[in-house]
């Protein structure tokens, strides 16, 4: 028996619940691919050559180690974007701006190392902090049946949150002219919470036991081990932080999850076969078969109907990644036909008006 929540708002889920809940997240097909993202900062991988020396602040040492592994780790179309060259730190100021002797001192150790722009950076905060609290659970003390149960019992079982907290501001350099070209603080937070002495994993939730229990997850999708520990929390958080860095000065890809719909609604008999006769090719990972066969069904008399609509915009997120304006321009028409909300269409439609913005605001900054 699964028992969710407390007290008499407590719901008791049997088997039958979770194959109806298991077959509805079950009756969309998924389709990945890979985007490419382009650095916020581009002229700095424009540079290829980077230099990393210590940053300063109680957790420098130990973040500038990560980062240089972040930076050296990029890579796009299996090509390395950076050369990476390190040094030990140099002592300034731990504040938020960078004074003309810290300047010429950078641009000392970059000319020695003979890198063209240079990092250099404070961790201004690195924190952990734990709370200490009570929570009540239920469970199932006497029962009469598989699903049913009679009595309960509720006590207080001890639990306590972690809370980690890590801002940095790293500093880029460019060596021949000493300007600094990237400023931005970045700050990311994460927790955990032990419960009776056992770590709640954040990545389990009810979609995640329905695929447990019917095959949905696969070979190769495990979720990492929740974080359990102080010093686990704060490895994470400089992780994080590095990763923000990474993306922020060099492009990368990222896969991409659509679900396709997977009937179509208001069309004729015959045009409802095509339609889940192109979805089944697309669970048998031929999308580009199942997009010819949505397109054959857009080019006759269905330009109004939104499930295609969805489809087709799928279709070009899928086969024209770094064209969001070929899917925005499906899911904007699909969005305005809506009669009532519909949670694949709002989520598409945003994603993809987001990336666009994205995209304009890359080129307007852009250096020629």
């Amino acid at each position: 028996m699964i028992m969710v929540g407390q007290g008499k708002f407590s719901l008791v889920c049997g088997l039958a619940c979770l194959m109806l809940l298991a077959g509805e997240a079950s009756a969309q097909q998924a389709v990945r691919y890979e985007a490419r993202f382009e650095a916020k900062y581009p002229q700095i991988a424009a540079e290829q050559s980077i230099g990393v020396i210590n940053f300063n602040g109680q957790d420098g040492a130990e973040f500038s180690s990560i980062l240089i592994s972040e930076l050296q780790s990029a890579a796009i179309d299996q090509k390395q974007v950076f050369s990476v060259r390190t040094m030990d730190s140099m002592n300034y100021t731990a504040d938020n701006t960078i004074s003309n002797a810290e300047v010429a001192k950078t641009l000392q150790l970059g000319r020695k190392l003979g890198v063209n722009v240079i990092f250099t950076g404070t961790v201004t905060t690195a924190a952990i902090r734990t709370n200490n609290f009570t929570r009540s659970e239920s469970t199932c003390a006497k029962s009469s049946g598989l699903f049913k149960c009679d009595q309960t019992v509720t006590q207080k079982v001890p639990c306590s949150t972690t809370i980690g907290q890590y801002t940095v501001s790293p500093r880029a350099v460019k060596v021949s002219t000493g300007a600094v070209i990237y400023a931005e603080a970045v700050a990311v937070q994460d927790e955990y919470t032990i419960c009776n002495g056992q770590v709640e994993d954040p990545n389990v939730s009810l979609g995640s036991v329905f695929n447990s229990i019917f095959g949905g997850s696969k070979k190769g999708e495990a979720s990492p081990p929740p974080v359990s520990t102080p010093e686990g929390l704060l490895s994470k958080l400089r992780s994080d932080a590095a990763q923000i860095i990474r993306r922020h000065v060099a492009p990368y890809n990222r896969t991409i999850e659509v679900k396709l719909k997977p009937k179509g609604r208001n069309l004729d008999k015959a045009g409802q076969q095509q339609f889940e006769n192109a979805v089944a090719f697309a669970k048998a990972g031929r999308i580009d078969r199942a997009c010819s066969i949505f397109e054959t069904m857009y080019a006759g008399n269905n330009q109004a109907n939104v499930d295609l609509l969805y489809n087709m915009g799928v279709c070009q997120e899928a086969l024209l990644p770094d064209e969001p304006s070929a899917a925005f321009e499906y899911y904007a028409r699909a969005d305005q036909l809506l009669q009532k909300p519909d949670t694949l269409i709002s989520e598409a439609y945003t994603r993809t008006k987001a990336m666009i913005g994205q995209s304009q605001s890359l080129n307007e900054r852009k250096v020629p």
